[in-house]
């Protein structure tokens, strides 16, 4: 479910994206649910654009265990984090319980997005590209 704020126009590529970010919601749910991130790669990706903070890159030194690794992406650090458990986190949403996003702003620009929107535990910029017709995430801040 979400809410999304009045001032943003109810547009088909605003709906689009959206949709993407809702999806990502819950296949990162679903993937640290039931410890499979095959379905990752479908709503993120790595983009040089948006370089990972180094805590997050980091994460993904040590899930690829090469310290000198100098550049990774988002979609990189998801499958780095997400794949980190051996067992199902407590914290673990189930990819079917119900996860209010509200939707505060969004900018679009070509073929690139900004969408700042509050999940319940956080205010978040997510940073999405437009590849093939489809909406990537790319990064966050």
């Amino acid at each position: 479910l979400s809410i999304v704020d009045p001032s943003i126009q109810n547009t088909e590529e605003m709906q689009a994206i959206i949709y993407a970010v809702e999806n990502a919601y819950n296949i990162e749910a679903e993937a640290i649910y039931t410890l499979d991130t095959s379905k990752l790669p479908y709503i993120f990706a790595n983009d040089p654009r948006y370089p990972l903070s180094p805590e997050k890159l980091q994460i993904v030194r040590n899930a690829t265990n090469n310290p000198k690794l100098e550049f990774a992406g988002y979609l990189d650090y998801k499958l780095a984090y997400n794949g980190q458990w051996e067992t199902r986190p407590e914290w673990a949403r189930s990819p079917n319980s119900e996860l209010i996003l509200h939707f505060l702003s969004i900018n679009i620009e070509g073929k690139d997005a900004t969408v700042n929107l509050n999940d319940g535990y956080r205010t978040i910029t997510l940073y999405l590209i437009e590849t093939d017709e489809k909406w990537y995430i790319a990064g966050e801040k």
